[in-house]
Formats: C-alpha cells, structure tokens, sequence
C-alpha cells in the first residue's frame, strides 16, 4: 500500500539516521534494513503520534503492544494521512491521537 525511504532516529541517546525502508500494508507496518525485515507493527496498536513542530520530516509513532519509532522522512503529511486513514478503518471507536510537540 506505501512504501517510502525514512531515517530512523533514536529518541534518547547519540543521533542514528539509519537509512530503513517503510513498508505500510492494510494492518501492518514493516521496517526493513539493508533489504531484512527489522520491525513489524500492528497498525490497531497505534496509541499516539507526536509531530515535530519545528520541522516537516520528523515525528514518532507509539505503540501499545511493541516498541515506539522515531522517524524522519520528507513525505511526512502523505504518510501519516494513509496511517490515519487505516488507523480509523480498523479502530472505528478509537480517536487517534496526534500531538505537536517541539524537538
């Protein structure tokens, strides 16, 4: 359904700008690294996104059930469009909630 070039990023730590591939389907996200699958993340367990306010690239997914990803990539309002769109088809009694925050 997508797939789009990203970096990973890492919230806490020194910097990491892996270069990963992103890969949404109707109920999954898969990352892949150096063509291996590195994550994959049920899109019903979305809990929040936080978008950076300071830019146009970066923000993070969280997860109930897994761990969170911190991504930055240049079609960032596409992307997130087409998560919130399969977040609502498969959660239809949930609001997603989306949160600007500054770096």
């Amino acid at each position: 359904m997508v797939c789009e070039p990203i970096k990973k990023l890492r919230a806490v730590g020194a910097p990491d700008y892996s270069e990963r591939l992103y890969v949404m389907t109707f109920h999954r996200i898969y990352t892949f690294n150096t063509q291996l699958k590195s994550g994959h993340y049920e899109i019903k367990d979305v809990s929040a996104i936080l978008k950076s306010n300071q830019n146009e690239k970066d923000f993070m997914i969280f997860f109930e059930h897994s761990v969170d990803i911190v991504i930055s990539c240049d079609n960032r309002k596409d992307l997130l469009d087409l998560l919130k769109l399969r977040y609502n088809c498969l959660n239809r009694d949930i609001t997603l909630r989306i949160f600007g925050v500054t770096n």
